[in-house]
């Protein structure tokens, strides 16, 4: 049998996992009509039994009144009337022996029976039906221990089908489980591959593994989207490296040129040059070396994008940020800052090249945009979970800031910068995507009272897709 559709699947497993607790449904009724049908029976024969007894009893006791009465009155229709309760106390025996066939005691009751003589005397006839009395109680002991063993027996039966309905139970049970597991497999399976395969898309991996389903065909269609996808995804992605390149080659080499113009117009080669002409050029030169500024950083932040997978090691902090504060000194101290850190943490687990481009392009932004004569705190932490970064300037007001847009690609803040050049707007992106990386959250305090922060909160333990 073929199951094409997930439709199909998941109908026919919840078949199989109700065909065993049909079964034991189906079985479960007919030990319990079992049951019933004993129980029934054994009550029957008890009340039968009882009767018959009861009846044999009492016939018994007629049967020795009309005795003792013909032995006084010695009338000829008495002794027709004893023969007829003889009679009638014989057939009761024979229906008693039938049911608890105790034949030795029945055989006895019936010689007794036969050795009736209701012409003996009153004592031979109290002896005589003394001992009737007596076998007649011995037959009523006897039936009633029978009863009790066949009793006893149902109840070992019904005990012993219950046993065995609870092992049954116990294997419909764990094959119902069984089933259960199969068929989800049969999901659970295709999907994981699917899984695999969206790992694989979202880590660039060149080789995506191979499909090894058929079925269902909604999920074997999706496996073949998703391929689709990958490669349309490898098109744009390719597409797009070879636009940067043939981008950068063309702006690169127009800007050279004009870069290599301005320097010779600048030093008067072609000839003097005035005053508002030397304007002019060095104006031309400013914009030029912002444009060549603007394309590396491009390249740089297109370079980030295209090396998505964090990586992280076990990080020694004091040395790492040394090392990283060693390029930024002397920058800070040509605006007159100063930079101040507080270690509160020996290593961290993360990725080295994107934790130093976020401190890099911070400090970068804290100089750039921080006050004169001010100071630039560094602070580094571990709180729980997280392993957290903080960096802290003094800077103009910051009222008509918006944190959201500051982190958007090309976005100045409008803000002047203290070396008089214009920003490319890309520092702050590209930290909130190294943090986005790493697994973490980037969350920007922009006081009233001119204090700018930054908080970078990174997870200690992130599971990597």
């Amino acid at each position: 049998m073929q199951l094409g559709s997930l439709r199909q699947i998941i109908l026919f497993s919840f078949f199989l996992a109700l065909l065993p607790l049909m079964i034991l449904l189906w079985q479960t009724q007919q030990s319990l009509q079992h049951v019933v049908q004993l129980y029934a029976t054994q009550a029957r024969q008890a009340v039968d039994l009882t009767r018959d007894i009861e009846l044999l009893q009492r016939r018994s006791r007629d049967l020795e009144r009309l005795v003792r009465q013909y032995n006084i009155i010695k009338n000829a229709q008495l002794q027709g009337l004893i023969s007829q309760q003889l009679q009638q106390v014989l057939q009761s025996l024979n229906n008693l022996c039938d049911q608890a066939p105790q034949q030795t005691l029945c055989e006895q009751l019936k010689d007794t029976l036969a050795r009736l003589d209701e012409n003996s005397d009153e004592n031979t006839l109290s002896l005589y039906f003394a001992g009737l009395s007596q076998q007649l109680n011995e037959f009523e002991t006897l039936a009633a221990e029978q009863l009790d063993a066949s009793l006893a027996s149902q109840q070992l039966q019904v005990s012993d089908m219950q046993s065995r309905l609870t092992w049954q139970t116990l294997a419909l049970v764990l094959t119902t489980v069984l089933m259960v597991w199969g068929g989800s497999q049969l999901i659970l399976g295709p999907v994981q591959q699917l899984r695999n395969l969206i790992n694989a898309i979202g880590t660039r991996d060149k080789a995506l593994p191979l499909r090894r389903f058929e079925h269902p065909y909604e999920l074997a269609q999706l496996d073949t989207r998703l391929r689709w996808l990958a490669f349309r995804l490898q098109e744009l992605e390719s597409v797009r490296h070879a636009m940067l390149r043939h981008a950068s080659h063309e702006l690169k080499t127009p800007l050279a040129s004009l870069s290599e113009g301005c320097a010779l117009l600048a030093d008067e080669v072609v000839g003097e040059l005035s005053t508002s002409q030397r304007e002019v050029v060095g104006l031309l030169n400013d914009s030029v070396r912002r444009m060549q500024n603007l394309v590396e950083e491009l390249l740089d932040y297109n370079r980030l994008l295209q090396d998505a997978e964090s990586r992280p090691v076990q990080l020694a902090i004091a040395p790492f940020l040394d090392e990283v504060l060693t390029s930024h000194r002397l920058t800070a101290a040509q605006q007159h800052q100063q930079i101040d850190y507080q270690i509160e943490a020996q290593n961290w687990l993360v990725d080295k090249n994107l934790l130093t481009r976020v401190m890099d392009n911070l400090l970068n932004n804290a100089v750039a945009y921080g006050l004169q004569d001010s100071t630039i705190v560094l602070r580094i932490w571990n709180d729980e979970n997280h392993q957290m970064l903080q960096v802290t300037n003094a800077c103009q007001s910051t009222q008509s800031l918006d944190p959201k847009r500051l982190l958007e690609p090309f976005e100045r803040g409008g803000q002047e910068r203290n070396d008089g050049r214009r920003g490319s707007g890309l520092g702050l992106s590209i930290v909130a995507d190294c943090v986005r990386m790493m697994g973490g959250k980037l969350d920007i305090v922009a006081a009233g009272s001119g204090e700018f922060s930054v908080l970078v909160s990174i997870p200690m333990h992130r599971e990597r897709v």
